[in-house]
C-alpha cells in the first residue's frame, strides 16, 4: 500500500522502487525507476488538466521509511490540493467494502 506513483516525492519513490529492487533481486536501476517516476510527475504541473485520486488512509501512516520523508509527501500532497487542479479523496480505515480493494495492474 502506497501513494501512487504520480503524487510520490522523489525520496518516496526512491524507497518504494528500493523496496522492490531488493525483494526481488532485479538489477539495481533505482535512480533510473526514480528519474522516469519524476518524469510522468511534470503532468501534474500541466495547468489544462485535472486530477481526481483516491488514497486508502493506511497509505498515509505506513511507516516504511524514515517519518522526514513520509512527512515531506504528506506535505506535497497537500501542496497538490492546494494547487487547485483537483483533488484528493482518502479511503478511511474503518470504511465499509462490499468487494476487496483490487490491485491496479
Amino acid at each position: 500500500m502506497c501513494v501512487p506513483g504520480l503524487f510520490q516525492t522523489v525520496d518516496y519513490a526512491r524507497y518504494m522502487i528500493q523496496r522492490v529492487v531488493d525483494l526481488h533481486g532485479l538489477p539495481d536501476d533505482v535512480e533510473e525507476g526514480v528519474r522516469k517516476r519524476m518524469e510522468r510527475r511534470r503532468v501534474l504541473d500541466d495547468r489544462s488538466r485535472e486530477f481526481q485520486t483516491l488514497i486508502w488512509e493506511p497509505a498515509l501512516r505506513m511507516r516504511q521509511f524514515p517519518e522526514s520523508v513520509l512527512f515531506d509527501q504528506l506535505n506535497d500532497l497537500a501542496d497538490s490540493v492546494r494547487r487547485g487542479r483537483g483533488g484528493i479523496g482518502i479511503v478511511p480505515l474503518d470504511a465499509g467494502l462490499t468487494t476487496s480493494p483490487m490491485h491496479g495492474f
